[in-house]
């Protein structure tokens, strides 16, 4: 050990470990004598020798502050580096001293990925070394930071290739320069070591992790707020990438042909389409870098890779941010919606962002760009639309929708710039728009090449001109106006450093045409296990991770990750947030394509199976409570106005934040055969685990995550997943070990796999609770403790698993009482976006897509898992009638102003408008084999259309009054209507002959259906009844007779089950073969006018007066409570002053007396003769007073339930009562408008007080019982004098303001001092409800007509 510095606040020795020469392996032993401020670790060992990891599991390593990258030649002034370092005070510094001989790669990214900050020591040697610059290159792209030092006089160095790109890599680096340091003189050396100390330090404060520093909070402004409302996606990473990669003089022709586009051209979209690899990102870089400043508006880059970036619903929440940047008046607009989307929220209110795409696109874009009024021209720019999903994909159908549309909608000054490849479906979309073509020539991108070409080629020393100019030519010859491959082969000759022109053109002589041969010629030197797995990961993750994020999901170092990245640095790329990505998406066609590589087989890694393991053992060992560390005080906050909320979600590690929302996508990407018996094993172990523990957690994290939407599709695929069991041939062949744990039952899922009943319920419960819950928890993350698990059904799987795991804190709790439901409704979902009365609802054949028409000229598409609203379709000019859907691909829409409509379901875009009849379209019906529409109008006539042109081929006359209904056999061969005459008429469809008249109703015929098997016909009518017929002979087989007008019937598929709805807003299912009524469906506020049923029969939709649509599961079982408490609306309420005791008064005529402690019902009072209206109770808890309807009010012993006495005077219905607190008198006002004082003992009225203009609501007794105040129907407040009866100003009078505890919303949410704790479910709200501190009381209407009290206790909260 060798004492190298002693100073008074350092010791720094040096141990040499091994002798090879010259060339010794160290380690630095720093011994500080005094306590030393700072964020590194002192007294501790620093070496550059690294034990190795012990397996795949060990990926954390440790950290330094230093890593020194140098060249090993030469080593003697490297050694006068060390001892710089040696030196300085406390840095741990990385110095690999064993000529990187284990994995040059891994070693290599161990060091970089271990080290803040990495100091090149720069010399000419080390500039021409291969591996020094895959070093710094690997070290520039994950964003570390640099402290150059130069060794060597390089600035007078010109024309060498490899010296320009390391000054290229470390351009603004500020250097030292160490090459004139007279080593002998102590002064100068101090001066430069301290000079290089103060870099490093700034350096390492400039670099700390954004998770170090402290959250801060303050007012934001109007662009933060609509920045944080809008959640952009950030386009500054690629446009720096593409501008570090632009190659100046290339492309000059774009721009040129663009401003003519722009100023001459009436078109309002141009396309600018190639194929792979052609260069169309950087031509939308161009685009938007070269036009002028006030032309440009905004650029979204779609990205194959990653989530956020094929995402139509970012693309318009991205580019109108980037357009209110420009525009003040834009940003006024959105900061304005961001208002209105507030109070939606407040009330109960879905969000605007979780309107239809097109809803937004209005919202957002059309909306916001008709406030501009500055600009002569505005330019939005698409990138790599082909990018943004599958053909077919809803992603990719919306954003092409967004293009389409822009022609019609946008303003004049706004032009459209979309990017992509020549795509059918795009092609198609642009054509029928008429959109300008701009196609690169041959020519024209043979010269850009052969500009890039020589900007590269020009950079390798001792070249000519000429020779320059040849190997440009012959470079961009093999490229084949392919831009990557021509960047991809300049890399490839770099790293062979040829020599001379021979060598060059040797180089290029030997690339063969085509991205595959380029791929292939860099793997079949890059082939390892590590380099296989990490590629493989890279072009498989659905969007990218960084170095580390590869890393813990994998499970494997971070060196083993960087290693991989730095071998295939030239096909990858590093964003500017550190997460690696592929250069070009032909990269993951040809990982991900079977039989294109030639050296490897990546295949047969089962990377999905993998990544899907991977993604749920990290749910599994990392889900838990508060996994964005929450303070508690924001608990119950939206997430929107929690300061620095996007930060707190980003600060969650970025591999837990992509196993929550991926896991699901990568297990819907295995196919069977690539899944083992094991594995199966392994992935039902980890889901099940998950699912049964911390899926509470899941929800929450997807909350914060802003994906609480996803539990869905999470759960779809989840089930899609075991009911896939059943097919798979290997578990029902193997009889391995761990299949007989497997405990085989059956055939069936259930008896293969331990606890999958468990796990099915938990699934389905999940579905519910997102249905039911979701408004909340997508608000407030904590809602799914708060909310979904206490007011989930006590007997479902969901809240028996959930409520004994949630984490501590303060909850309500639901009091067990007959008004609680055991198990879910049998509604699904509500959709409440219509703005009118829905007149027709469809469902798609694949029970995917549910359609809806409505009073307010829309028709709406809703995903039927979710209940969701997908987009709006507009164009009709009156209200919609009647609605069906074909094929998954077209909807049908008849309307009220005479026309019907084809639109194209994956984009809402309307295809043709069809006008024949001259009355209102009633009724439309479709047959898809024959391509056939029918549809029935109020000009008594049925027409036939063709489907595809839109011909009218028949019409159909003979009814006396308005066709009310229609229907088509599945054959299309007959047709049968319902008409205001009364009667039900049987047409045969090849003719437009009618067949036959069936006349046995006594009003309007409103409904008819036709059986799949073309047997049977049912027609609902006015009459209250339902017929059932034989279509052959058109002899009546029943009569079902209803409570009210049916307006509306639907058939199961099969034939067994029939929905009727009906004017009583119910609806009902019939059987068909015995007539008697299955079960009653209530939930409507208003009359049903449509329904329609799946074809498993097991979801029912239906459309009403209240201008909803509900979605029902037929399969949940029915409620079947015995309910007692009111059978009719509670008017009021009142609670004991000791908070023992509530009382309700009812329209059942009765008051009820209830325990707040138990819940329970004591006794029901019974003596007024019409509603209950007004009650109160006295200080001492044994007397209360009612009012009534009848116009009397009636005094009660509490104890007991005995009318004391009645007090009669009023003229009509009292209002509000009072009782005095020393229980002598009695007030009451009334619709008559007065106020009457009652005594107490008597009975007798004491004093008439009228004064108020309009009836009396509410009264009450001052303190010392001497003033009465009283309000009328228009708040105005009256004092009455005890004393002498006349009306004073109530000054110096006090009266007892009663106050709610807690405060319901109509909304839902319970606050409590101003601070927002829980949401309750619509069902147990209530027009009337009271608290104490730990109960709060509402009285809910359940199940026919009951209302019953809830009872919630709230003990929890006291202390707020």
């Amino acid at each position: 050990m060798v004492n190298i510095v002693d100073d008074k606040s350092l010791q720094i020795r040096l141990q040499t470990v091994e002798d090879k020469g010259d060339k010794h392996k160290f380690i630095v032993k720093i011994t500080p004598k005094t306590p030393i401020a700072s964020s590194t670790n002192f007294g501790q060992t620093s070496t550059g020798l690294f034990s190795p990891i012990a397996s795949g599991a060990d990926w954390n390593f440790q950290s330094f502050d230093v890593m020194l990258s140098y060249k090993y030649a030469g080593f003697h002034r490297e050694k006068r580096i060390s001892k710089i370092y040696i030196q300085k005070s406390g840095f741990k510094v990385w110095m690999d001293l064993d000529e990187m001989k284990k994995n040059i790669f891994e070693e290599m990214a161990r060091g970089v990925l271990s080290s803040r900050v990495i100091i090149p020591c720069v010399s000419l040697m080390y500039a021409k070394s291969e591996n020094c610059k895959r070093e710094l290159f690997y070290s520039a792209e994950i964003k570390k930071s640099f402290v150059p030092v130069h060794l060597q006089d390089i600035s007078n160095i010109h024309g060498v290739f490899a010296l320009e790109t390391v000054k290229l890599i470390l351009a603004g680096a500020l250097y030292l320069d160490l090459s004139q340091l007279n080593w002998s003189i102590p002064e100068l050396v101090q001066i430069e070591m301290d000079t290089l100390t103060k870099r490093i330090n700034h350096r390492l404060t400039s670099s700390a992790k954004i998770s170090d520093h402290p959250i801060s909070s303050g007012s934001l402004t109007a662009a933060e707020c609509v920045k944080n409302w809008l959640n952009p996606i950030e386009m500054n990473d690629e446009l720096s990438r593409l501008e570090s990669e632009y190659v100046k003089g290339t492309r000059l022709w774009l721009v040129a042909e663009v401003k003519r586009w722009i100023e001459i051209s009436e078109n309002r979209v141009l396309w600018l389409n190639g194929g792979a690899g052609v260069g169309k990102s950087m031509m939308a870089y161009l685009i938007s870098a070269k036009l002028p400043s006030d032309w440009f508006g905004a650029i979204f880059f779609c990205r194959h890779n990653d989530s956020n970036k094929c995402n139509p619903l970012n693309v318009l929440k991205t580019i109108a941010f980037a357009l209110s940047t420009k525009y003040p008046e834009y940003l006024d607009y959105l900061f304005n919606l961001r208002a209105k989307d507030e109070n939606l929220l407040k009330n109960g209110k879905d969000s605007i962002l979780n309107s239809s795409i097109s809803s937004l696109y209005v919202y957002l874009l059309v909306n916001g760009l008709r406030m501009i009024t500055s600009t002569k021209y505005l330019v939005i720019v698409i990138d790599a639309l082909d990018e943004c999903g599958k053909p077919g994909q809803s992603e990719r159908a919306e954003i092409l929708s967004i293009v389409s549309e822009a022609a019609s909608v946008l303003p004049s000054f706004v032009k459209l710039i979309v990017t992509s490849r020549p795509e059918p479906d795009i092609w198609k979309s642009l054509y029928d728009i008429n959109a300008q073509i701009l196609e690169p020539t041959s020519d024209l991108n043979m010269e850009d090449l052969r500009i890039f070409s020589r900007s590269r080629v020009s950079c390798l020393e001792l070249l000519s001109s000429e020779e320059i100019n040849r190997a440009s030519d012959a470079l961009a010859v093999k490229s084949e106006g392919v831009f990557v491959y021509a960047r991809l082969a300049v890399d490839n000759i770099e790293s062979e450093q040829p020599k001379d022109f021979s060598t060059l053109m040797k180089c290029i002589d030997r690339l063969h045409n085509g991205m595959d041969s380029i791929y292939n010629s860099i793997f079949e030197t890059s082939h390892s296990p590590d380099i296989m797995l990490v590629i493989c990961t890279i072009c498989s993750l659905c969007r990218p991770l960084t170095t580390s994020g590869i890393s813990k999901l994998l499970q494997i170092s971070e060196a083993r990750v960087g290693g991989a990245h730095i071998a295939l640095r030239s096909i990858l790329r590093t964003e500017k947030d550190g997460k690696i990505a592929v250069i070009h998406k032909s990269l993951k066609d040809f990982v991900t394509s079977a039989g294109r590589a030639s050296h490897v087989d990546f295949t047969s890694l089962n990377i999905e199976t993998k990544l899907a393991g991977c993604c749920f053992r990290v749910l599994q060992s990392e889900l838990k409570f508060n996994n964005a560390n929450i303070e508690k005080s924001y608990f119950y906050t939206w997430h929107d106005v929690i300061p620095n909320y996007a930060f707190r979600a980003t600060a969650i590690a970025d591999h837990l934040r992509y196993a929550s929302v991926y896991a699901i996508s990568h297990l819907q990407n295995i196919t069977n055969d690539s899944l083992s018996t094991d594995r199966i094993i392994e992935l039902h172990g980890m889901i099940s685990e998950i699912l049964k523990t911390k899926l509470h957690f899941w929800m929450e994290l997807l909350s914060i995550l802003d994906q609480f939407a996803h539990i869905i599709p999470i759960t779809v695929a989840l089930k899609t997943f075991y009911e896939s069991l059943k097919l798979n041939p290997k578990l029902k062949n193997s009889s391995s070990f761990g299949l007989t744990k497997l405990l085989w039952k059956s055939k069936t899922p259930e008896g293969l796999i331990p606890d999958l009943p468990l796990v099915l319920d938990l699934l389905s419960d999940s579905q519910r609770v997102c249905w039911q819950f979701g408004t909340p928890i997508s608000r407030c993350a904590m809602q799914v403790h708060w909310t979904a698990i206490p007011f989930s059904p006590l007997n479902s799987t969901f809240h028996r698993t959930f409520s004994p795991l949630r984490p501590p804190g303060e909850y309500p709790a639901l009091l067990p009482t007959e008004a609680i439901a055991q198990q879910w409704s049998t509604c699904l979902s509500t959709g409440d976006t219509h703005m009118d009365v829905v007149n027709s609802v469809a469902i798609s054949r694949d029970e995917r897509m549910m359609v809806s028409g409505s009073g307010d000229t829309t028709v709406k598409i809703w995903n039927l898992n979710t209940g969701k609203e997908i987009r709006t379709l507009s164009g009709h000019l009156k209200p919609v009638n009647a609605v069906a859907i074909c094929n998954e691909r077209l909807i049908v829409s008849g309307s009220r102003d005479k026309t019907l409509k084809f639109w194209y379901a994956s984009t809402g875009k309307e295809i043709r408008t069809c006008v024949g009849h001259s009355g209102s379209i009633n009724s439309v019906a479709i047959c898809e084999e024959k391509g056939l529409v029918v549809s029935g109008s109020s000009d008594r006539t049925l027409k036939i259309w063709e489907m595809e042109t839109g011909v009218n081929i028949l019409t159909l006359s003979g009814h006396m009054g308005e066709v009310t209904s229609v229907a088509i056999s599945s054959d299309g061969k007959l047709v049968v209507s319902g008409s205001h005459d009364n009667t039900v008429k049987l047409w045969n469809a090849d003719t437009g002959k009618e067949i036959r008249t069936m006349m046995c109703h006594r009003k309007f015929v409103r409904a008819v259906v036709i059986s799949l098997e073309g047997n049977i016909i049912v027609s609902g009518s006015e009459d209250k009844t339902l017929k059932i017929w034989s279509l052959s002979t058109g002899e009546e087989l029943r009569t079902l007779i209803e409570r009210s007008e049916v307006v509306a019937v639907a058939l199961s598929i099969d034939g067994n089950v029939f929905v009727v709805g009906s004017n009583d807003n119910t609806v009902k299912m019939w059987d068909m073969s015995s007539g008697k009524l299955i079960r009653t469906l209530i939930g409507h506020t208003s009359r049903i006018r449509s329904v329609c049923m799946n074809n498993m029969g097991n979801l029912i939709a239906s459309g009403s007066n209240d201008k909803s649509v509900k979605i029902w599961n037929t399969n949940v079982q029915e409620d079947t409570r015995t309910l007692h408490g009111h059978t009719h609306e509670v008017r009021c309420v009142a609670i004991s002053h000791d908070r023992n005791v509530i009382v309700s008064g009812s329209d059942d005529k009765s008051l009820r007396i209830w325990n707040t402690k138990t819940g329970k019902e004591i006794r029901t009072l019974t003596g007024h003769s019409s509603n209950v209206t007004a009650v109160s109770i006295s200080e001492n808890g044994i007397l209360m007073v009612s009012g009534s309807a009848d116009k009397t009010v009636k005094i009660w012993n509490i104890n007991t339930g005995k009318i004391l006495r009645t007090c009669v005077g009023h003229f009509d219905e009292v209002r509000g009562v009072a009782i005095s607190e020393n229980a002598n008198i009695v007030v009451s006002g009334s619709n008559d408008r007065t106020v009457k004082v009652w005594d107490l003992t008597s009975g007798q009225e004491i004093y008439s007080f009228a004064g108020h203009e309009t009836w009396v609501r509410a009264v009450s007794i001052s303190i010392d019982g001497k003033t009465i105040k009283s309000v009328d129907q228009a708040n105005g407040e009256l004092y009455w004098s005890m004393e002498n009866g006349s009306c004073t100003t109530g000054v110096g009078s006090e009266f007892v303001i009663k106050r709610h505890e807690y405060i319901l919303a109509s909304s839902g949410w319970v606050t409590k001092s101003g601070v927002q704790l829980f949401w309750i479910p619509s069902q147990f709200r209530g027009m009337k409800f009271c608290s104490s501190k730990t109960r709060l009381v509402i009285f809910a209407s359940v199940v026919d007509g009951h209302a019953s009290a809830v009872f919630i206790d709230v003990s929890d909260f006291a202390k707020f």
